[in-house]
Formats: structure tokens, sequence, C-alpha cells
């Protein structure tokens, strides 16, 4: 099995309740299939009352986890399964802090799939590991230059190599390897740490588990310009070395050429070195190039924002461009606030390649087909008094709207100005714009709750319900006040759509009124008006042609003033002009 593979399915059984990660995992597609089978211990017997998880990967880029109890047997069960062929399920049993899995899938016609999982003897003795090809790719990230190193690992033997932590004071590890000295935090997939590895300073070393066969120890960091140096402690007999041909760049090097690569449809150099005895170091000097600039063109960026009593919920969305030609720079950068959790991307974003950058940030790799993607991402914030909502994006943004659900919020900010509130359902939402942000600006936003409005004075509350009572009065005998030929109106199409169109003026008005004071360029003034003038071009001619404003036009009219004439008049009711009888 592939070891990304397995370390995915790893993550997926131990944290996810404790990882602060970008998975979506959730339930399974749903259907009629059925999964099951037994767990068979080293020896035979069966696998009791162990943990199984089943994990399924779909296409679009969701997950799905369940887990059961194995029965005395060894025996289980996972029902309600879609059977779509392309899903693919990983039935995964838990022995010893070692995860054993078999991948399994419906063909057509199938409803049930029977999967026998074996649990392989576990070692800790890493004596019969046998090392492969080491591989540095070096490229510009979002935060600078990315390095991402892969190991290859031969385990020739049928357990499965892992060191416990009681053990691993009295056991060398399975590998290790010294980082250069400015080498950022370490991550794996998706921004986790390893799994099975652990970071002292400079040292890295990985525990286990290592699988039966050929597999690949695969990790990430951040890296700063300059000469790193790279230690072997057990050797390699061979360093790949590969560079993206318009991102970084050697400046001098004794390493021999490699043979070109292709990888994401970027042409990239490659360099080799070794072999390297045990203890041996591997010295780069390295230049980036156009560290943390991004080829995508953000259009528009959407932030919602609700406050409770512990926390801030934000889902952000942003609507960017693709160019049209593949450049080696990060699509797109985006900065998560520091102490957000349980952070959540949309279906989109995973089908786009959004990934955590080592230095932080979320990332969009490339490439992509030309033309707009719109991916979103939530996440929450702890609100323990005023929060402290700062945001930056990667790219210039032209537009930046932030809706925030009243809910007795105050929001104080220098960078936003204040719209009109809006109202989605049943809730109000504090409307803030921001126009032409640079890349990296920092747009600050702190929320606050409004203070409780204080008790009144017994004499106050006596005046008020006085009042009330008297207004109460007045309704209930306006009717007998009321002239008898008046008669209570409702709201037509055509009120509806005139409210819209004074609504689309205001907005005109606003507008202008940033124009005035600077907040907006002529260029983005012009263009926005004429979006918002043509909108109420629309607006007006649906009003003209609505049935009230055509029943309207109908009627009888006096030539002379345009009064409305009643049935079977002789004179106009307003100006006195005689009406021709076939009027």
């Amino acid at each position: 099995m592939r070891w990304a593979s397995l370390v995915l399915i790893a993550w997926l059984g131990s944290n996810v309740a404790a990882a602060q990660t970008a998975l979506d995992v959730g339930d399974h597609p749903e259907g009629t299939g059925t999964v099951t089978g037994t767990v068979h211990l080293a020896d035979g017997t069966p696998g009791a009352d162990l943990e199984v998880a089943l994990v399924s990967f779909v296409p679009d880029g969701t997950q799905g986890l369940s887990r059961v109890q194995s029965e005395p047997d060894g025996s289980f069960v996972f029902e309600g399964l879609s059977t779509e062929p392309e899903i693919a399920y990983y039935v995964v049993a838990n022995q010893d802090g070692v995860r054993h899995s078999e991948k399994a899938s419906f063909g057509e016609g199938r409803e049930e799939l029977r999967v026998s999982l074996r649990v392989a003897p576990t070692t800790a003795d890493a004596g019969a590991r046998q090392l492969g090809e080491s591989f540095l790719r070096i490229e510009t990230g979002c935060g600078g230059l990315r390095v991402t190193e892969t190991h290859e690992l031969e385990n020739p033997t049928e357990s499965v190599l892992f060191v416990p932590e009681a053990e691993r004071g009295e056991r060398d590890p399975i590998f290790e390897i010294l980082l250069p000295e400015r080498a950022g935090a370490v991550t794996s997939h998706l921004g986790m740490f390893p799994v099975g590895s652990e970071r002292r300073r400079r040292l890295m070393r990985f525990w286990g588990p290592l699988y039966p066969g050929t597999q690949r120890l695969e990790y990430s960091y951040a890296l700063p310009d300059g000469e790193a140096q790279w230690s072997f402690p057990a050797g390699t007999p061979q360093v790949q070395v590969v560079l993206d041909t318009e991102s970084s760049a050697l400046d001098e090097s004794d390493l021999r050429p490699g043979p070109p690569l292709d990888i994401a449809s970027r042409p990239q150099r490659t360099f080799l070195a070794g072999p390297l005895a045990p203890g041996e170091s591997l010295t780069l000097p390295l230049e980036a190039g156009s560290a943390g600039s991004t080829s995508g063109t953000v259009e528009r960026a959407h932030v919602w924002i609700e406050l409770d009593d512990a926390t801030v919920s934000v889902d952000e969305q942003l609507r960017f461009r693709a160019p049209d030609i593949a450049r080696a720079d990060p699509l797109l950068c985006w900065t998560v606030p520091e102490g957000a959790f349980d952070i959540r991307f949309s279906q989109d974003a995973f089908a786009l390649g959004l990934t955590r950058d080592p230095s932080g940030q979320l990332e969009i790799p490339g490439p992509l087909p030309p033309g707009p993607h719109v991916l979103a991402v939530s996440y929450r914030l702890p609100a323990d008094g005023a929060v402290d909502l700062t945001r930056r994006f990667g790219s210039a943004v032209p537009l930046l709207s932030v809706a925030v659900a009243d809910t007795g919020i105050l929001a104080e900010t220098g960078r936003l100005h204040r719209r009109r509130p809006v109202r989605v359902g049943e809730r109000n939402y504090l409307h803030l714009e921001a126009f032409q942000i640079e890349p990296d600006e920092e747009i600050d936003l702190t929320l606050s709750r409004l203070p409780a409005p204080q008790s009144l004075p017994r004499f106050a509350t006596a005046g008020f319900a006085l009042a009330a009572f008297l207004g109460v009065v007045f309704y209930v005998g306006a009717p007998l006040r009321r002239p008898a030929a008046e008669a209570p109106t409702s709201e037509t199409r055509a009120d509806q759509l005139a409210a819209e169109r004074a609504a689309v003026y205001a907005a005109i008005a606003d507008l202008d009124d940033d124009l005035d004071t600077g907040k907006i360029t002529a260029e983005d003034h012009q263009r926005l008006r004429a979006e918002l003038k043509s909108e109420a071009v629309q607006l007006l001619e649906a009003e003209r042609s609505s049935p009230e404003k055509s029943a309207e036009a109908a009627e009888p009219r006096c030539a002379t003033c345009s009064t409305r004439l009643p049935e079977q008049a002789r004179f106009c009711p307003n100006c006195g002009t005689a009406l021709d009888e076939n009027t």
C-alpha cells in the first residue's frame, strides 16, 4: 500500500477529534451496500474486541469515517454504504498503536464486500530496515522557499517495524536526519506533523510504523535564502535535488546534473549527489525566486461572522481567476488567523488542491484551468471578551465584503467602512466593505458585545406602561374615527419593484460619496456605478410592465389634465373640461 494512504488512514483513525485540520470528515455516502469481514491476529486466532474503522474516499474529495468493535470471533459489519465503484473503502484495525488496513471497493452489481484483515506481527528491532534514495524538492511557496523531503525506506521482513514510546529511550529510530539550521515548522499532509515522527531542534526521527515492502517518508518545511546543510546520520545511496526552473536556483554547486522532470505540468531541473557515507552532509547555497508572490488574481472576498458567548464562527469565500499560462508561483496564498480551530475546507477547495504551506498559510499550488474559481474555508476562534479578527490576504483584493450577525455586536475598524445593514432570512447583518486591498495588507476588525440595557426606574416603567395602554386604546378606536372612504392598502408587485429601485438609487448615492471621500478610485466608481445603473433600469422596466401599472395605464384619463375619470362622467372632476360622450 502507498505510504501516503497509510499516513492519511492513520491520521483519520486517531486524530480526527483532536487535530486542527482542514479535512472535512463526515459520514459515508449512503446506499444499500454492506462491508463485512474478520480480523485475524498474526498467530491465526480471531482479533476479538479490536477497534475497526471504515474510511471512505469519494472522488469529489470528501471522506467518511465510522468505527465498530470486532466481535469475539473477530467479525465486524458496516451497513448502509454506497456501492458506487469509484468510491474507495479502507478497513483499518488498531492493535497496540499500529494500524493495519485493507482496501476494497464495490464492483458493478455488488451489494456486499467481504474483507479478511490480517494483523501482521510487530517488532521494535529496526536492524532489518534498508535505506533507499532520498529526494529534496525545493520550490517557492507562500512563505519563501519550501522544501519537501522524501526518503525511501525498505522493510524486507513480514513484520511491522514500530518502536513504542516506552522503548524509544533505549532503541535506535527507524530513520533520522539532521535538518538545515533555519528550517521552519515541519508538516506533512494537510499541515499535520508527520505520523510516527518527532523533532528535537534539527534532529528529525521516525519511529514507525514501517510496513512490509517499500514506503516513502515525506515531510515539508519553509526555509529562507542562503546556505543550507543536510546531514545523513545513517548515510544514503543517493540524493536527488529537484528545483522548479522558475522559482528557485542554486548559486553554485558541485552536484551532477540529473534527468529533467515534469511535475504538475511544470518543468523541473534535477541534480544528483552521493552516495553519502554515514554522517556525511550535503550543502546547497539556495536562492529563492519571487518568494511569496502569487500568479492568480483575486476578484472578490466575502467574510461572514457570527459571535456567541464562547466562539467566533467565520466563513470566508474567495473568488479568484487562474492565469492563462501556468507559472511556478502559487496561484493563491491565504492566511488563517492565529488560534483558529475546527478549520474546514469546502469540497471545491479540496478539488482545487488547497493545502497548508509549511509557513502556515493556505495555498493553491496549481496549475488549474484558466478562468474563475471559488473556494471557501470556515473556522472558529475563541471569544474571551473583545475579539481581534485581523485579516490578511496574500493577493490584492479589489472588494472585501464583511457581514457580521447583528446580535448586539459592536464592530470597530479603521479600514472597513460601513454600509446599510442587510437581512438574510430571519437574521440582520452589519455590512462592512473595503476596496483596493493591497497584498498582505492587514484589515483590522475588533468585535465586542454591546452592554446589556439597564433596568429603568419604577416610575419610568409605570409611565411606559401607561403610554402603551393609551396606544392600544388609540389603535383599537382608530377604525371608529377613520373616514368611511378610507380603505386599507396592500403592497403590490409594482410597490416592491419601486422599493428595490429606491435601494439601488441609495447605493449609487453611497458610491458617489465614496468617490468624493477618496475611498475608491474613479475607475472603480465608474464600473460599479454602471452596474448599479443598469440594475435600476431593469427594475424600472419591470415596474412599468407589472400588472398594476398596465391596468392603471388602461383606465380612461382626461385629455387636458390626465386625471382618472369616474365611470359615466360628463365633466372632468379636476379641471371641469367637458367630455365627449364617446370618451
